[in-house]
Formats: C-alpha cells, sequence, structure tokens
C-alpha cells in the first residue's frame, strides 16, 4: 500500500450551491493532512427542504478557517 501526504491546499472565495447536504468533505484515512485553509467559503444546498441546512465532514485534517465559512468545518479551528 501507499500514502500520499496532503499538505499547503487553499480554498480561497469559494461561493455556490451543492447537491448534497454534507457540502464540505475533508478526509484522509491513513496519513493526516495539514495545513489546510478554508477563507471565505459560503455554499448553501441547491433546493432544500424544510429545515435541511448545509454541512460538513472532517476525518484527519488539520487547518485554519479564515473570514467566513459555511458550513463551519469542525477540523479547522
Amino acid at each position: 500500500t501507499s500514502s500520499i501526504k496532503i499538505s499547503k491546499i487553499k480554498y480561497v472565495n469559494l461561493h455556490g450551491t451543492s447537491s448534497r447536504d454534507v457540502a464540505i468533505t475533508l478526509a484522509s484515512c491513513s496519513v493526516a493532512c495539514h495545513d489546510i485553509v478554508l477563507n471565505d467559503v459560503n455554499l448553501t444546498i441547491a433546493n432544500p427542504k424544510p429545515g435541511e441546512t448545509v454541512t460538513s465532514y472532517c476525518l484527519n485534517v488539520h487547518g485554519l478557517a479564515q473570514g467566513v465559512v459555511n458550513p463551519p468545518v469542525p477540523c479547522l479551528s
């Protein structure tokens, strides 16, 4: 098996809609990702059902959330 370390990735000024309620997925099963930055990200659900909100999912990822980040990403401080 092999693993790839991902680091120093920036997502900046992203605005739009997601077809799913989990709009942001940041996950690594084997090697942790470091220095991931989300800056000014605002995603909503396209055609939401009543009470439906956009969410995110994180696994083994470390970095920063800067400015407005919607949905909030719990693994990024």
